[in-house]
């Protein structure tokens, strides 16, 4: 018998390496993981997530001196850190509506409502498509960067330099971001038709998948939008068939900004490492949950459409059914940011609050 066996056999568990073990116990190596906890060579430490969204983030880790053991301690580490994560998760499902859309664009102080719709992008199972056309001064990139520190899987294409239609099918269930759409080449435009509709690529070899979401950014012609109706309409830069692909169109003029009470600000705090790296796990989890819409909404959504297409009749944005896919899009997202299976009231006024927001200009 050994040292380490004998000293073993001798040494009687702690409280707290009980307490540790009993996260193993079904594990198939838990006799040997017990072992070495009895043999010391592997032990239990509290340590710090670091994240900002609970005073209490401790979590429980484990380590070992012996380069031989280190296999089986990283895949303990693994299997704590995902116990840990799915507590935190559920803690934090409660906050994520009014947390995440503050994190985007982050250095503009208003336009709530297009951050609300972006932060539901995330979570978006469904081909949920919006576009963006801000006045100049309003840059794509205020709006795109905190997408790509919370989205698992993003692309950012500048429009005049996107010509390889595998981006789309390389970024199969993520998000697909536009600058400059205006300067998308035809080519590409027809390729985003049944891209945006059916998530597949057409080729001449057959079709790809390509289901993802779209976020494009454009400057209106003329780089700044008029005050009347009939020019504003011309102003969008994008063609009707395209333009009625998107679920939602945000026209943000620098105006608008300020009359809101928004403004642009210099010198905000950037997303700490263990926030973003928190926060894109948590995206990574609810965005596999399948949400189902119960059908007694359809009634209601019907006569929604009917109080839009009756209200909202002046717009670049024909008011027609596919809005009511869009809701129906929003609607499980916001049901999905919250962990929840079975879309409620509550995402169903969310999401027309936010539609019926895009329509007005």
């Amino acid at each position: 018998m050994g040292l380490f066996d004998w000293l073993g056999k001798l040494r009687r568990l702690s409280d707290d390496e009980r307490f540790c073990l009993e996260f193993f116990q079904h594990d198939e190596d838990y006799d040997l993981i017990r072992q070495y906890v009895k043999q010391n060579r592997i032990y239990f430490e509290s340590v710090k997530a670091g994240f900002s969204f609970f005073e209490e983030n401790d979590y429980l880790s484990t380590r070992t001196g012996e380069p031989a053991l280190q296999p089986l301690v990283d895949r303990m580490n693994i299997a704590l850190r995902q116990q840990f994560e799915h507590e935190w998760f559920h803690r934090f499902k409660d906050y994520a509506y009014e947390t995440l859309p503050r994190l985007l664009a982050r250095n503009i102080v208003g336009l709530d409502d297009v951050k609300k719709t972006l932060a539901l992008q995330l979570f978006s199972k469904e081909l949920l498509h919006i576009l963006l056309v801000n006045d100049e001064g309003l840059d794509a990139h205020y709006f795109f960067e905190g997408m790509e520190a919370l989205a698992e899987k993003v692309n950012c294409s500048i429009g005049m330099e996107l010509t390889d239609t595998n981006t789309f099918a390389l970024y199969d269930e993520g998000i697909v971001m536009i600058e400059g759409f205006e300067g998308v080449k035809r080519p590409i435009k027809q390729t985003l038709l049944p891209v945006m509709d059916h998530g597949i690529v057409d080729e001449e070899a057959g079709a790809k998948a390509a289901r993802v979401r779209i976020l494009a950014a454009a400057q209106p012609m003329g780089r700044r939008f008029s005050r009347t109706y009939e020019n504003l309409k011309r102003q969008v830069p994008v063609d009707p068939a395209l333009l009625h692909r998107f679920d939602l169109l945000f026209i943000n003029r620098l105006s608008d900004v300020a009359t809101r009470g928004a403004k642009l600000v210099v010198g905000f705090d950037h997303l700490k490492l263990a926030d973003r790296e928190f926060l894109r796990a948590y995206v990574k989890h609810a965005f596999h949950l399948d949400v189902l819409m119960p059908p007694e909404y359809e009634e209601h959504l019907a006569d929604f459409l009917q109080y839009l297409q009756s209200k909202y009749t002046r717009g670049p944005k024909e008011v027609n059914e596919r809005m009511i896919d869009g809701i129906k899009k929003l609607a499980k997202a916001s049901a999905r940011m919250e962990l929840r299976t079975l879309v409620e009231r509550r995402d169903l006024l969310r999401a027309e609050e936010l539609v019926e927001s895009s329509l007005r200009i």
